[in-house]
């Protein structure tokens, strides 16, 4: 049976750490905007993920309140934290400027180089002429996602790396 932190209503995984919890308490009652970045929480290596990662807390309805991220205000709903793969969250408050991080448990994403690749990827009837890579712990090297200008793969990178809230 799983067991769950219940904190001012919101059931949490048991896993996650109380910190966590703290923060995404507090953006909930203060209806901040945050950034969740998912991984293995052992190592800090990001997930990479590009989507449903941006947006404002809220729960759940029924006997135990999840907590979930609602996309912007016009949302009618959203789906359900992993709050103990949590490595990272950024808050964007109207307190500060632009965005800040607030919490990191070793933060990394393993992108290690952004090549130009010698022979383009052709695909849809777009020519792919950039690659990123993600190196794992394990010393493998794994193309995360191709490019078709310079511009675009700068922008993925700004944002993996949570320099920026937009790709």
């Amino acid at each position: 049976m799983e067991q769950f932190k219940v904190v001012n209503g919101t059931y949490y995984d048991s896993r996650t750490p109380d910190r966590v919890i703290e923060l995404l308490e507090s953006a909930r009652k203060n209806h901040e905007r945050v950034r969740v970045f998912y991984g293995d929480v052992l190592i800090g290596l990001s997930w990479l993920d590009e989507y449903d990662t941006i947006g404002t807390i809220s729960r759940s309805t029924g006997p135990q309140k999840i907590p979930i991220l609602i996309k912007s205000s016009r949302s009618l709903g959203g789906g359900g934290i992993l709050d103990h793969c949590i490595i990272r969250i950024d808050i964007k408050a109207e307190t500060i400027s632009g965005h800040q991080c607030v919490y990191s448990n070793n933060f990394h994403t393993g992108l290690h180089t952004i090549t130009r690749i010698d022979a383009p990827l052709i695909a849809n009837g777009k020519e792919y002429k950039y690659a990123a890579m993600q190196r794992k712990d394990d010393g493998t090297d794994t193309v995360v996602a191709n490019f078709e200008t310079f511009e675009k793969m700068q922008r993925y990178d700004d944002f993996i790396n949570g320099k920026s809230w937009r790709h």
